[in-house]
Formats: structure tokens, C-alpha cells, sequence
């Protein structure tokens, strides 16, 4: 279905002798349209009711005039309008901006990696350099994760830039995203600010590309069309002349080893703005507490509430409990189409799968023999949130989640009644971990650190260090100084102690070195070639060919340098109703990769055709499940 522009009726006012023969209807509407000078019909019909039949005789006497003119329509991600001052850069933040503005002026790809601690002033930063390159009549490309483009990132652009500014997500319309990417084409906007779609925007003279938490995992497309937008940064502004900036306060392992290897230039921002200190962070082993909650963090949130500060408890699992069992026989419910169990929600008593939606009612007995022991194991948000308001009745508590955020506007409002106080402790998933600013909230509350460590992936360790990090960037980011409680089975793991000193440098060192041991990236780069089909058995056995046609492959020699893991199921074996298989190809050199790629590719989809199978090849994989 094609999109069209979208158009509306405006009036202008043209005047003239005729003023003193209107009725007084007629005179009210032609005032009000003359201090206008312009005005849309609709604004008019607000004002007016109705007013169609006065507008078409002030027409006839010549006195107004009305035409049709394309509006745009307006996207669904609000700002606050709130003002944000222009505040004085410290030091650091001078140092970092003379540096880019540097490469700004030199209008050469100048590749920057800012490695700043969370709440140390990136944002303004971004705001600065972008204002170095308007001011040359170039233009700026903007990506952040998703889940962070929040009223309160817009509002900071909007106070700084005005209209000069378009907004991309996946949230927008199709209207919506057509009249933006119009508004860019047509040179109406010189910044575009999105998601990972925007790396896309179609202007014609990029001055600076800028890619805020840089090492979101968000930023890879893993539908469709695959692409990493971070990846795609670094050759947009190569073409355009242009410089990058990639911001973290977690920076990926590639990017930063990328510093070292010369190919980005490093730039540093160590401390919080206005000396803030970073919250005071401690681990407390699960291994000898007996409740879900340690009577630490009971108590700090207790303490909290006394205080009317706020605090955040973050778990990354939504839902009540995370499988059903039945005590007597042992079933598990089972999603049909994926390999997972479903979690039990319980606000609408229901079990669901959060892979592919599958949702059955919850029953009340055992299917399987009958008994009444169905009990829920594990832990999600919904019910963390219940046991919240459970140990502190009078406290206002709130969950953030992707339960909570469905409809339209309500993520923000959430956020609106954080900012205002009106909510004591807020729960949630990563939502709640992205790029806000809260001064009045000083405790952070991890109820499992230990969720996304034990994944079969190898950047697990990595994922847990940032989250852990990022989770805790957000207390004490106000006056008052933070506190941060992290629940863990491992307390000694290096990824867990290095999150709690906030020592990314050290995290890297002892996390570079397994990799090189293992010659996993940035050491190598990795092709994971996926099966996908409706049969187990055919699955299977193609997954075997893909092996042999892949040693076969390497033996005749067209591999030198590749290393072939698998054919394995995938972790997650079915998913979506469909079987998976898969098979991992490592090596250095990125254009063997491609020509071992193509090569399996023809020899296998020549075996796979007709069979029901499905050949998915992803180059530098994020999630390898």
C-alpha cells in the first residue's frame, strides 16, 4: 500500500474594503484570521463551529483565500518541552570537544571512540559537536537504542536545535516515517534522530555521525535484511568524509580494541560532571540468604521511602514466575512451538511463550495426573512487583516492562510519574536501565545478577558487565549520594566484581584475554550458518550436509585460515514452530569468510531445494541462540 503525502486546507488573509458590510460572525473569524496571517482550517473549526459556510462567503468577497498545503505528520515519541540550559563543559568535556571538533573542521573521516562513565555529560557532548558541524551546512545522523529514545533525550535536542530535527523509530506510523524521511530528502531538517533504521536518512552532506551507547546489542537488525548499524556508521562516514563519534560508558570489546589497534581514536571521560561520585556499589552472595530479597535491600529501600528518595529494582525476566510445575508428576507446560517452557503471568492468569506469543489459561490442576500442586518456580517482574507491595504497603510502586509498555504513550507516562515523584520504587526489565536521568532516585537494587551470565554465548560475561554497569549508572546521579545492591550466585565471578568497581579497564584486560585464547572477536570474525525448518528429521540430516560440503570445502582448500564448529543444534533447537540447526565459521580474514560463505551457499541450497528447509546466513552474529 503506498503512502502519500499528507495534505490540509489552509486560510490566508488577504483583507480589503469590504470589512464594514460583514456580520459580526463574519468580522469575528476574519480578525482572528488577519492576526494569523495563515491559519489551517482545522484550527479554524476548533475556534469556530462551524465555520465552513462564513469562510466560503469571505471567500466570494475577495477577502480570504483558501489553498491546500502538506502537513507533516507529527511522530509519536512527545518531547517534554522542557528547557535545558546550556550548562559550562568541565575540563574534560573541553578537552574531549576540542578534539572532535578537530576532526569536524578538518572534514576528514575521523573516527572517535568517547569512553566516559555514565552521568559524566556525553549527551552534551553530542549536542556540542553537532552544533560544530551545523554551523559548516552540513548535516548530523543520530543513533540511539531504541528503548532510549525517551522524552527526555528528545526534549534535550528539541530545547538545543528546535525543528531543525526528525525523528525515526519503529514506533512511528507509516505516514509518520514517510512525511520524516520526506521532511529529510527535501532539506527541511539538517539532524536526524533514531533508532538503528536512521544510519539510513537521506541526506546529502553528512558532516557527523553519531552512535550513542554504542555497544547495544539493539543496533544489530537480525530480520530480513541483516545489518549491524554501528558496523554501517564507520562506512557512511568513511564515504562521507565525515566523523564518528561512538559513545559508551560500556564500550563494546571491538570498538575498544579497535583504539588500541589505531583504527578509532580514544577519548576519555573518567569523572561524573560536578565531581559527583559514582555510587558505592555491594554484592551480596545469594548463596547464604534464604528469601528472594536480602534483608540489605529491604532495608535500603525501607530507608529510601523514610527519606522520600526513590529507588529502581531491576530484573531482567518479566512475567510471575518463570515455568509452572506440578509437584506430584513433575509436568512442565511446555511451549508447542519453541523449545522453552511458558512463563506464568498473573494478571490475566495465563501461561505465555516470549518468543512467539503462544498463550494458553492457566490451569488449575494438573492436565497430566490430576493433582493440585501446580506451583510457579523462578521469578519475574510481575511478581517481584507484587512482593514489593507486599513488604511496603503505603510505598507507590510501579513496573516497567514490556507487559506494562504496550500501549501508546504508556512508557513515557511511567517515566513522567518517575520524574515527578508521584512513584517510590519503580521494578523492571532493561527499560528502565537506558539512558535516564533521575537526580531524586539514589538506589538501584539488582534482584539477579546472575540472569544473562550463564547464557551458551561467549559474550555473555561481556552483556552482564554492561548491564550491571548501566543498571548501576542510574543512582545518584542528583545531589544526594547513590547506593547500589547487586544479588548474585557469583559473587567471585570477574564480571560481577569488575561491575561493582566500575572498572571497564580492567574488565577488558581479563575478558581480551580469554578471547584471544579462543580466537573469538576481535581476534577472528564469525559466520553463523542457520537451518531452519518444519521437519526435525530433514533439519537434521541437511545439517549434516552443511557439515560435510563445509570440510569438504576446507580439505579442497578453499578455507585456508577458517574453522568450522558444529553442525549442532542451536541452543534453543525449536523456535516459532520451526527446527534449528546450526554451524559456526571462524576465521581472520573477513573476504575468505565471504567466499567460504558463497561457496556452501550454492553447493547447499542446491541440496536443500524442495526439502522444506531454509538456509539463514548472519556474518558477525550478536546472539548466537
Amino acid at each position: 500500500q503506498q503512502v502519500k503525502p499528507k495534505f490540509e486546507k489552509a486560510i490566508q488573509y488577504k483583507g480589503g474594503d469590504l470589512v464594514r458590510s460583514l456580520s459580526r460572525r463574519q468580522r469575528e473569524i476574519l480578525k482572528w484570521v488577519g492576526e494569523r496571517g495563515e491559519v489551517s482550517y482545522s484550527d479554524l473549526k476548533g475556534k469556530f463551529k462551524p465555520p465552513s459556510k462564513t469562510i466560503q462567503s469571505l471567500e466570494a468577497k475577495g477577502l480570504i483565500s483558501i489553498s491546500s498545503r502538506e502537513v507533516c505528520r507529527e511522530p509519536s515519541v512527545q518531547s517534554e518541552l522542557k528547557p535545558y540550559p546550556k550548562p559550562d563543559l568541565t575540563s574534560d568535556q573541553e578537552a574531549t570537544l576540542k578534539e572532535i571538533l578537530k576532526g569536524v573542521h578538518s572534514k576528514k573521516f575521523s573516527p572517535f571512540l568517547l569512553y566516559g562513565v555514565t552521568g559524566s555529560g556525553k549527551t552534551e557532548i553530542y549536542l556540542r559537536a553537532i552544533e560544530g558541524v551545523l554551523a559548516q551546512g552540513r548535516e548530523a545522523i543520530v543513533l540511539v537504542p531504541e528503548i532510549s529514545l525517551t522524552p527526555q533525550l528528545l526534549s534535550r535536542f528539541k530545547d538545543r536545535f528546535g525543528n531543525n530535527l526528525s525523528l525515526l523509530h519503529s514506533g512511528l506510523g507509516r505516514g509518520e516515517r514517510y512525511d520524516q524521511w520526506r521532511r529529510i530528502w527535501k532539506g527541511e531538517v539538517k539532524i536526524a534522530l533514531g533508532a538503528r533504521s536512521a544510519i539510513f536518512a537521506p541526506f546529502k552532506n553528512v558532516g557527523i555521525i553519531l552512535v550513542d551507547e554504542e555497544h547495544d546489542s539493539s543496533y544489530k537488525q537480525e530480520e530480513k535484511l541483516k545489518y549491524h548499524a554501528r558496523d554501517l556508521a564507520v562506512v557512511r562516514a568513511k564515504q562521507n568524509d565525515a566523523t564518528l563519534l561512538l559513545g559508551s560508558a560500556t564500550p563494546s570489546l571491538e570498538s575498544f580494541y579497535n583504539t588500541e589497534l589505531g583504527k578509532f581514536h580514544l577519548l576519555n571521560l573518567p569523572e561524573r560532571i560536578e565531581g559527583k561520585p559514582l555510587p558505592r556499589v555491594e554484592l551480596i552472595d545469594m548463596k547464604k540468604e534464604k528469601e528472594l530479597f536480602s534483608e540489605k535491600i529491604k532495608g535500603a529501600l525501607q530507608r529510601n521511602i523514610e527519606d522520600k528518595k526513590q529507588s529502581l529494582l531491576f530484573l531482567n525476566r518479566r512475567g510471575f514466575a518463570n515455568f509452572i510445575l506440578c509437584s506430584e508428576c513433575g509436568l512442565t507446560f511446555k511451549c508447542p512451538n519453541c523449545s522453552v517452557t511458558l512463563t506464568y503471568h498473573l494478571r490475566d492468569l495465563s501461561l505465555q511463550c516470549h518468543y512467539c506469543n503462544y498463550q494458553i489459561s492457566a490451569p488449575g490442576d494438573c492436565p497430566q495426573c490430576g493433582g493440585h500442586q501446580l506451583q510457579g518456580i523462578g521469578i519475574g517482574t510481575e511478581r517481584l512487583e507484587q512482593e514489593i507491595k507486599a513488604f511496603f504497603p503505603n510505598a507507590q510502586v510501579e513496573r516497567m516492562d514490556r507487559d506494562t509498555t504496550s500501549r501508546k504513550w504508556s512508557h513515557q507516562q511511567i517515566l513522567k510519574r518517575l520524574e515527578s515523584g508521584s512513584i517510590d520504587i519503580l521494578v523492571g526489565t532493561q527499560m528502565i536501565v537506558k539512558g535516564h536521568d533521575f537526580p531524586n532516585v539514589t538506589f538501584v537494587g539488582v534482584v539477579s545478577a546472575d540472569t544473562s551470565l550463564h547464557f551458551p554465548d561467549f559474550r555473555s560475561s561481556e552483556r552482564t558487565f554492561q548491564l550491571l554497569t548501566q543498571v548501576a549508572g542510574r543512582a545518584g546521579r542528583g545531589e544526594v549520594f547513590g547506593e547500589v545492591m547487586i544479588q548474585t550466585f557469583n559473587p567471585e565471578h570477574y564480571s560481577i566484581q569488575r561491575a561493582k568497581d566500575h572498572d571497564f579497564i580492567g574488565f577488558y584486560r581479563e575478558e581480551i584475554q580469554f578471547r584471544r585464547a579462543l580466537g573469538y572477536p576481535p581476534f577472528s570474525r564469525l559466520i553463523n550458518f542457520r537451518l531452519i525448518g518444519n521437519s526435525e528429521k530433514k533439519t537434521k540430516i541437511m545439517a549434516h550436509e552443511m557439515g560435510r560440503i563445509g570440510q569438504s570445502l576446507l580439505e579442497r582448500g578453499d578455507g585456508r585460515g577458517i574453522e568450522i564448529l558444529g553442525p549442532s543444534a542451536a541452543p534453543f533447537v525449536k523456535m516459532k514452530g520451526k527446527f534449528r540447526w546450526h554451524m559456526l565459521a571462524k576465521g581472520k580474514s573477513p573476504q575468505l569468510l565471504h567466499r567460504f560463505a558463497q561457496e556452501l551457499a550454492v553447493r547447499l541450497e542446491a541440496q536443500i531445494r524442495g526439502k522444506g528447509v531454509n538456509l539463514d546466513i548472519d556474518v558477525d552474529p550478536v546472539f548466537i541462540l
